[in-house]
């Protein structure tokens, strides 16, 4: 296992604590020694950010088989936590902090809150502090505790349990490759959707979540006790005459410098941007993309505004996994467009089935909202901090329902893409369902799947339009049973990614999603595949009173499904 390495905020460079000894350690905010550290100042964010970086240290160093030493001046320490550029008159190696950045207004929230959010993006980068982010801190703690009770009942922890040491190597990897806390809250979250025995689980569970500080807050045991700092300082929020440093707010420098990174290829006229791959679950941000900003919340740090988000205009500007293998059994395609209560329907939904479904699932979400409204955007934010495997890409408002869609196919790595409408509920473990009705065989005539089938209407020989199909009791009764259609409806089509490229990305010309479905089950049928609908589904689905409007007027709405069924007909006038 790789020794702990630190960026040096002070050179650029990664370096190890040297000596043999405790190392001595400055932070602004350091806890205090015990059980479960205490002293944060929860309304201080940048000192909770460091507060909660300067305990994950002294954990990890631990781990690595060393002790802390907390001081009292950055002079004597060799190690000094704190914003960047800060401590200038010391020559101690800085791990540099960067503040938080609030977003909107924010609620009551717990230490365990705090810890998590903070976990979920790199101590360099400004994190954003939301109350949709903290909702998905809030709602990972949730989960990862029922997921502790689960394992518990059915295994019992096992000390160094052999199966469990590669999961160890990949954790430790990511953390001490300078506290990378998004990739090894990734380690750990493919852990407990993977198919290690209960018993292994819950012992990495425990080890993991204690060496993250999370265990007394999921109601786990200590699994790796770490030596008690040398020297015990007092807790952060009981300032004393002997401390006025800790009674006042942290002044960060005016000016202060980013840490130093290696220089980035310089880019000439006719180079292109480098194609995005969204926002990895678990991971919460990327390097480099913080989001948009909301109506900002006085604090003490004085934050800046957030730059905008980095948003698609066309969907190829994604890299493409297409030609790669198959990673995922499922890869779920969603769209947000200012439509929150229909988003977050769904996607509690998912979370409640994926990390339960014995199927390996991916989530790509193509949030493409007004910038001015990212009350979508904050909670789909908070999502991905929280659940393995959800990717968020955004995109310009303008991009259109074929286009996001097209984003997923590109995007995903699962053996099947499942296009599902926002505001349809699961209200049953659907993926172990399609696992069981699709075809295994690779050399099976492949075919578009879906719930609910259309058929074209005709009058005189000619098309008029489409409706629903009608289907007998014992039809929509029939688990099993699979039937061959005209067209399918768009609430869910499942699609094999594998053959995207041959039949075709959807026609970015739908904007909006009306008939989307039908000239899309009209491609499949050009080049020979069957359509299909699985009525049987239907129980396990939940279909909101309304379809996407994209926040169109309800005059705007007719316009675009009267463009909409005008393109379909141009497209298949020879095949209808």
């Amino acid at each position: 296992m790789d020794r702990l390495k630190l960026l040096n905020g002070r050179n650029g460079r990664k370096e190890s604590p040297t000596g043999n000894g405790p190392v001595r350690v400055y932070a602004l905010a350091h806890p205090q020694p015990g059980p479960e550290p205490q002293g944060a100042d929860l309304t201080d964010l940048a000192r909770l950010r460091i507060y909660c970086v300067a305990d994950l240290l002294s954990r990890a160093l631990a781990g690595d088989g060393r002790r802390v030493q907390w001081v009292e001046r950055a002079e004597e320490a060799a190690l000094v936590v704190g914003p960047a550029g800060f401590g200038g008159g010391s020559r101690a190696a800085l791990l540099a902090v960067a503040p938080p950045q609030v977003n909107g207004e924010v609620g009551p929230y717990s230490l365990a809150e705090a810890r998590y959010l903070t976990l979920s993006a790199p101590h360099a980068v400004p994190l954003v502090w939301s109350a949709g982010a903290l909702a998905g801190a809030k709602a990972a703690l949730g989960r990862l505790g029922e997921y502790g009770q689960r394992l518990k009942e059915t295994g019992e922890a096992v000390q160094n349990d052999p199966a469990g040491w590669p999961w160890r190597d990949r954790f430790y990897t990511q953390l001490n490759d300078d506290l990378n806390t998004p990739r090894a809250l990734a380690v750990l979250w493919t852990l407990l959707q993977s198919d290690e025995t209960a018993a292994t689980k819950y012992s990495l569970l425990s080890e993991f979540a204690s060496t993250l500080g999370l265990n007394r807050a999921l109601g786990l045991p200590e699994a790796r006790p770490r030596p008690a700092p040398v020297t015990a300082v007092p807790p952060l929020s009981s300032a004393t005459p002997d401390n006025p440093r800790l009674a006042r707010p942290l002044q960060l420098p005016k000016e202060a410098p980013r840490p130093t990174l290696p220089p980035q290829p310089q880019r000439g006229p006719g180079s292109k941007k480098p194609p995005l791959s969204g926002f990895e679950g678990a991971e919460g941000r990327n390097r480099g993309k913080p989001g948009t900003p909301g109506k900002t919340a006085a604090a003490s740090t004085n934050p800046e505004p957030l730059p905008p988000r980095r948003r698609l205009r066309q969907s190829r500007e994604v890299r493409s996994y297409l030609n790669e293998p198959d990673r995922f059994d499922f890869t779920v395609s969603l769209i947000s467009a200012d439509n929150l209560p229909e988003v977050r329907r769904t996607v509690e939904s998912l979370r409640q089935y994926i990390p339960r479904s014995p199927r390996k699932i991916e989530v790509v979400a193509v949030e493409m909202g007004q910038p001015d409204v990212p009350a979508s955007a904050d909670y789909l934010e908070g999502v991905a901090a929280g659940l393995a495997n959800f990717r968020l890409v955004y995109a310009e408002p303008g991009l259109g329902e074929a286009a996001g869609r097209n984003v997923a196919f590109r995007q995903g790595r699962g053996r099947y893409v499942v296009i599902l409408e926002a505001g349809v509920r699961l209200t049953g473990d659907l993926f172990e369902k399609l696992q069981l009705l699709l075809p295994p065989d690779e050399t099976a005539s492949p075919a578009l799947y879906g719930v609910y089938p259309l058929a074209l209407t005709r009058q005189e020989g000619a098309v008029k339009g489409f409706a629903p199909v009608e289907l007998s009791p014992q039809a929509q009764e029939e688990q099993e049973q699979s039937l061959e259609v005209e067209a399918l409806d768009g609430p869910l089509l499942v699609v094999r990614r594998n053959r995207v490229e041959e039949v075709g990305f959807m026609d970015e010309h739908f904007r909006f999603p009306y008939a989307l479905s039908l000239d899309y089950s009209l491609a499949h049928r050009d080049k020979g595949y069957g359509v299909r609908a699985l009525p049987g589904l239907a129980r396990l689905l939940e279909l909101p009173a309304t379809r996407p409007t994209y926040g169109l007027t309800p005059e705007q709405q007719t316009r675009q499904r009267e463009k909409n069924w005008q393109l379909f007909l141009r497209s298949w006038d020879s095949l209808l």
